[in-house]
C-alpha cells in the first residue's frame, strides 16, 4: 500500500531544497577567504577546545563547492560519506517536489 504524503513531507521536501540552495548561494557570494577568517561553528570547539568528530565539516563541503577536492578530504575525511549522502537527500526533494507539480499541473480539473 503506497503512503500518503503529507503537510509535514511538503515542509521537510521545501526545507531540503531551500538549504540546498542558500547553501550553494552562500558558498558562491562570499569568497573563500572570508569562510576560512570566519570563527568556527562547533560548539565542542567551542565550549571545550578540542575538535570533534564533525570538524572541519563546513570547510570541507565549501571546498567541494568550489572543487577543491583534496583540500575538502583534508578539512575532514568523513566528507566522502557525508556529501554523496546530503547530495542524495538534495534529489530526492527536488525530484518528488518536482513529480508533485507535474502531477499536479498535467492532471488539474478542467485542464
Amino acid at each position: 500500500m503506497p503512503r500518503v504524503a503529507t503537510s509535514s513531507d511538503s515542509f521537510s521536501e521545501w526545507l531540503t531544497i531551500a538549504a540546498g540552495f542558500l547553501f550553494l548561494l552562500a558558498a558562491f557570494v562570499f569568497p573563500m577567504s572570508w569562510w576560512e577568517r570566519a570563527p568556527s561553528f562547533c560548539l565542542v570547539r567551542q565550549m571545550f577546545g578540542v575538535r570533534c568528530p564533525g570538524c572541519g565539516m563546513t570547510s570541507a563541503f565549501l571546498d567541494l563547492a568550489h572543487l577543491h577536492f583534496s583540500k575538502a578530504i583534508a578539512d575532514n575525511w568523513r566528507v566522502v560519506i557525508a556529501a554523496p549522502v546530503l547530495a542524495g537527500c538534495f534529489a530526492r526533494a527536488v525530484w518528488l517536489r518536482g513529480t508533485h507539480l507535474m502531477s499536479a499541473f498535467l492532471w488539474r480539473e478542467g485542464g
